[in-house]
């Protein structure tokens, strides 16, 4: 809602209305990628889960808005692979 997130592995600053943890949620056993930092105070939403995932079934539109998000992240990170070895 308020504030700036810093995720540090990727160098990326998170800003307000900014989704993030969607990977963690689908992932197994929930591991996050990456370190959140609160670079300024910080007023966040969170959603459990059971919540995520009641969200995903009965919305279409947060069902696809979440897979656009896990698809661009994971584009970025294979950008970013791609230019680390080049």
């Amino acid at each position: 809602q308020n504030g700036l997130v810093h995720l540090q592995e990727i160098d990326v600053d998170m800003r307000p209305r900014d989704l993030f943890g969607e990977i963690g949620v689908f992932a197994h056993e929930q591991k996050r990628t990456c370190t959140a930092l609160c670079k300024t105070d910080v007023d966040l939403f969170t959603l459990s889960f059971d919540e995520v995932r009641r969200c995903y079934f009965l919305n279409p539109q947060f069902a696809y808005y979440v897979m656009y998000l896990i698809t661009n992240r994971l584009m970025a990170d294979r950008d970013r692979f791609q230019d680390s070895i080049d």
